[in-house]
Parts: C-alpha cells; sequence; structure tokens
C-alpha cells in the first residue's frame, strides 16, 4: 500500500492519504449503488453491512495516517500504521 510506504515523506504522505480518501469515497459510492439495485434484501443487507466496515477500516486507517504524520517519531507509530492497514 502506497500510504505505508509513504512514512518516510510527510507530503507524500499527505498525497497518498487524499488519494486513498477519494478511492475509499468513490468504493462506498459505486457499493451504494450496486446495493439500491440489488432485488434480493439480504444480498442488500450484506453489501450495506461489508460498506460499513469498509468505512470504519479505511477511516481508521487515515486517523492513524493523521497522528503518524503529525508525530512519526511516537512510540510505536509506525507499527500502528502498519496494523490499521492491514
Amino acid at each position: 500500500m502506497e500510504l505505508v510506504g509513504s512514512t518516510g515523506n510527510p507530503q507524500k504522505l499527505g498525497q497518498e492519504s487524499s488519494y486513498f480518501s477519494s478511492k475509499a469515497i468513490l468504493l462506498l459510492q459505486t457499493g451504494s449503488q450496486l446495493a439500491s439495485m440489488h432485488e434480493d434484501i439480504q444480498v442488500r443487507e450484506e453489501i450495506i453491512l461489508t460498506l460499513k466496515n469498509i468505512s470504519i477500516v479505511s477511516s481508521n486507517l487515515l486517523v492513524v495516517a493523521k497522528g503518524f504524520s503529525t508525530n512519526p517519531d511516537a512510540p510505536g507509530a509506525k507499527n500502528q500504521l502498519n496494523a490499521a492497514a492491514r
């Protein structure tokens, strides 16, 4: 993942975070459209649940990346970023 790979360059980390965020938003929008078109309610609910999980994980990754960018020398900061990216 480019976001984690850019930890040595704070400017690149910001750019990669923005790129990741825009792609995550696009994925959520597309998934939402897919869910709304599906006739099977159970499948629709599974899609929505998956989208919620993607949103939570993506948000967590971006929060951790922001924290890393403000204090990259914090104890365990890089490990937290790597864990959030998994």
